[in-house]
């Protein structure tokens, strides 16, 4: 709380302080230059003796401008305009302009500028004085609310920027997470398992050179072949089920819920699957490996391309759609788009996205990118729905 009072305050003294520096600009040029105009140009004397005109006259007429252009701007920093709102910044700057020109004609009828004026020179001058120390402090205004609005762009992109390395380091830490599982499961269960089975069959093969095989050891084969039917079927597919994405052995929609579900939360991403074409093609009651590797293929795309928007476009929104291309259904269609920077260099190697494509098209489908509505990228994968039974080698 301390440090964002802190930067408020700092960031009210730098609007002030360009609030100050355009407004005292100009009204210094009009102070020097109106004094200039009126000896020099149009050659009005000083009411108190000819002896003041020349130099004398315009150092008097300039300090006039300087002291009323110095309240002025005093009492913008004494009123902390930069906290007002808009409507308040407008009204008391008239107000300040108005009481500058008064204290302008003020000290022009005090330092002898003039001497019983008309009503009419009086009201030139200070409506004249007035509507420049308005102009002044509105272009004040003007730059002070710019520099405000370029801050708040930078901050907000900062902040952006913040989310996205955020959620892309949680989406890093779940992937490390499911390795260290992997080496976990590979270097405890399952080598510990192997390491049995080879000292049995080192066993056996000892009692076979020593020709004293007999019925038990027929017995531990038996059993050796049982425990690797065991390890293929339950820990290898159990490691290779961690290496795949979350629920592709459920279905597809499913797995691409999970995927999306794990985006943090500090990015917003809307998710649209067609959930009838999902259905139709994923109604099995346990996946081929066609099928999931068919899934996966999708699903990859679908992580790249999420990845590369919080990795290189610092995008705070993610849309992801599963979609079915045609009534006939038979093929099905990914676009994800995001808000990020957009595409980049087109020069710069993308490798996660050639795999990708890669991949897609070893089973018969297709990628491309492009830019996406939202100003981002599209990612647009397409997948033959055929193509998880037939595999391509």
């Amino acid at each position: 709380m301390t440090g964002l009072r802190a930067a408020s305050a700092k960031d009210a003294a730098d609007d002030l302080r360009r609030l100050l520096t355009t407004a005292g600009v100009v009204l210094g040029a009009f102070s020097v230059g109106a004094a200039t105009q009126s000896v020099f140009v149009y050659g009005v004397p000083l009411v108190v003796g000819s002896t003041l005109d020349g130099i004398p006259g315009l150092v008097m007429r300039t300090l006039a401008n300087l002291l009323a252009c110095a309240v002025a701007l005093g009492l913008c920093a004494w009123l902390r305009m930069p906290r007002l709102s808009l409507i308040g910044q407008i009204i008391v700057g008239l107000i300040i302009a108005l009481a500058a020109a008064l204290l302008r004609h003020a000290l022009q009828l005090l330092l002898g500028i003039y001497r019983d004026p008309s009503m009419q020179t009086s009201i030139v001058e200070v409506a004249s004085a007035g509507a420049v120390a308005a102009l002044a402090i509105t272009l004040g205004i003007s730059q002070m609310r710019s520099q405000a609005r370029v801050r708040a762009q930078e901050r907000a992109l900062a902040e952006q920027r913040l989310r996205a390395t955020s959620a892309l380091a949680a989406l890093s830490e779940e992937e490390l997470r499911v390795r260290r599982s992997v080496a976990e499961n590979l270097h405890g269960g399952l080598q510990g398992r192997l390491v049995m089975v080879h000292v049995q069959l080192d066993r056996i093969l000892q009692r076979w050179t020593d020709g004293s095989l007999d019925d038990n050891d027929r017995h531990t084969l038996e059993q050796v072949r049982n425990e690797l039917d065991t390890l293929r079927e339950h820990e290898v597919r159990q490691v290779s089920h961690l290496l795949y994405p979350a629920g592709v052995d459920t279905s597809l929609s499913y797995a691409l819920t999970r995927l999306v579900r794990r985006v943090p939360s500090q990015i917003e991403v809307e998710a649209h699957i067609d959930e009838a074409f999902d259905e139709q093609i994923d109604d099995e009651n346990e996946a081929s490996d066609a099928t999931v590797i068919w899934r996966v293929a999708l699903l990859r795309a679908a992580e790249e391309a999420i990845s590369n928007a919080l990795r290189h476009g610092a995008a705070s929104r993610i849309s992801v759609q599963l979609l079915a291309r045609d009534e006939a259904r038979d093929h099905v269609v990914l676009i994800v788009d995001d808000d990020g920077s957009g595409m980049g260099e087109p020069d710069l190697p993308q490798r996660g996205l050639a795999l990708s494509e890669e991949r897609l098209k070893r089973l018969g489908g297709s990628q491309h990118v492009e830019t996406s509505p939202w100003g981002g990228v599209r990612l647009i994968a397409e997948l033959p729905v055929r193509s998880r039974h037939p595999l391509r080698s």
